[in-house]
């Protein structure tokens, strides 16, 4: 069974993306997340069931899906997008962190202090780091 998936991310991203999939495909996603399945959209009959995926993919375990669905899936929440983002910039060093700024076209200064702030740590942090990073 193929299912027409629409997966809304949040705000900061005003992108929709548009899948073919089965729906176990989705089971990677947080199972908490609201969903809802509209069928037979624009026909006579129509219908919208509101759930968690969890509940969903349970609910169509044992019901056989028929007709034509679209899935909206809830999207993250910003604060889940800042985390992976700050935790993105914790794998790399604080050298290539500021480089990938100036690489950029910003001043060294400047670097820093976008670095820091996307790390979560004061100017001093950073710039301490940077000079045990050229001495070691």
């Amino acid at each position: 069974m193929q299912i027409l998936l629409y997966i809304i991310r949040t705000s900061i991203y005003r992108n929709i993306s548009v899948f073919f999939k089965n729906p176990s495909a989705y089971s990677s996603l947080s199972s908490n997340r609201q969903i809802s399945i509209l069928r037979e959209l624009t026909k006579r009959y129509e219908s919208v069931f509101r759930t968690t995926l969890a509940e969903a993919l349970r609910y169509y375990e044992v019901q056989d899906p028929r007709g034509e669905y679209v899935l909206v899936i809830e999207g993250r929440s910003r604060a889940e997008l800042e985390e992976k983002r700050q935790k993105s910039f914790l794998k790399m060093s604080v050298k290539d962190h500021v480089g990938l700024y100036e690489g950029q076209g910003m001043d060294r200064k400047a670097a820093m202090k976008q670095a820091a702030k996307d790390r979560g740590i004061s100017k001093r942090e950073i710039y301490q780091a940077l000079l045990s990073e050229e001495e070691g």
